[in-house]
């Protein structure tokens, strides 16, 4: 999203968020995804811009348990940014959405 001069983030009035999930048993209460998310925040309208979407995918394993999937995903960046790293592993209790 945008920033200041410093690299404060600065937040903004638009977001355009895109964010689509395959899910497929593997065994017993396991079962893969993968995944594929896509946005951007814009200070006003007047600055939205398609080319300034950030994109990543990625895979992952997940456990169902009585409190909802235990997942472990791995993020891969598709849009490069300056600064690494371009992939990222993320353990979360839930969905992601």
């Amino acid at each position: 999203g945008p920033k200041s001069d410093d690299g404060t983030m600065l937040g903004g009035e638009v977001l355009g968020l895109y964010t689509s999930e395959i899910r497929f048993p593997i065994i017993w209460k396991f079962y893969g995804h993968f995944f594929i998310d896509m946005g951007q925040v814009w200070v006003d309208w007047r600055d939205v811009n398609p080319y300034d979407i950030r994109a990543s995918t990625g895979f992952g394993l997940a456990l169902a348990t009585a409190l909802g999937p235990l997942r472990v995903d791995h993020g891969i960046v598709l849009t490069r940014l300056d600064n690494p790293p371009y992939s990222r592993w993320h353990i979360t209790l839930m969905y992601s959405f």
